[in-house]
């Protein structure tokens, strides 16, 4: 039993931890390729070719065990995981050799949904009260960025440089993180009139306890002769 406790309370920490560091991956995804397109606007074109060799290796190994058990045990998963392996890296050695403007709208659309996912997080982690102002603008900010990305590449500059693309990045992924950062701090503004109408309150009352003070020192001898 105390075992079953402990993993299940391993479990959820787990779970916590990746439902807080999850929101962080896409950004910092994006600043890392930001700063490899700065550094070398080839990159790109080389790391989807890596990405189409591995996947279509993944493919061919899925099929060549179909092909290896299909004597003994027809399992068509195999053959079906092999033919859709091989064809995503098929795309993806092929696209950037045949489409140049889709990785700089594959990135546009990735910036379009941080922001997005921005807004839904700012309201999934708002405190009752809160001020969520300041954080929904960071994540309507880095849509708008997306948006003037898609629109650049599209028509605007339709050979846009990579270099251009990766401060747009960069500069997204920055946003990204301090809308996150600020939807979970927001301080509801409960708490604040709370504090301060207890405040207040508080010093009332001592400052009438103190002018009371005196007049009751002074009343008792005047009862006690009284008496």
């Amino acid at each position: 039993m105390k075992k079953d406790s402990r993993t299940s309370q391993r479990s959820k920490k787990s779970k916590q931890l990746v439902y807080v560091l999850l929101p962080f991956v896409l950004p910092l995804c994006l600043i890392v390729i930001g700063i490899l397109l700065m550094v070398n606007e080839t990159l790109i074109d080389k790391l989807f070719l890596g990405l189409g060799i591995l996947g279509a290796l993944i493919g061919l190994v899925e099929v060549v065990i179909y092909a290896s058990r299909r004597k003994y045990e027809v399992q068509p998963q195999y053959l079906v995981n092999g033919i859709i392996w091989l064809v995503v890296g098929a795309a993806l050695i092929l696209i950037p050799f045949t489409i140049n403007r889709f990785i700089p709208v594959l990135i546009s659309l990735c910036v379009i949904a941080s922001g997005i996912s921005g807004v839904m997080n700012t309201f999934t982690f708002r405190k009752e009260g809160a001020t969520i102002f300041v954080p929904v603008l960071f994540a309507v900010t880095n849509i708008v960025l997306g948006a003037f990305l898609f629109i650049y590449v599209m028509w605007i500059n339709k050979s846009a440089g990579y270099s251009v693309i990766g401060i747009l990045l960069i500069i997204s992924g920055v946003i990204r993180i301090v809308n996150e950062i600020l939807a979970r701090t927001s301080v509801p503004k409960a708490a604040q009139v709370v504090e301060t109408s207890y405040t207040e309150t508080a010093t009332t009352s001592a400052a009438q306890d103190t002018a009371a003070a005196p007049e009751d020192h002074i009343s008792q001898p005047e009862q006690e002769q009284q008496s």
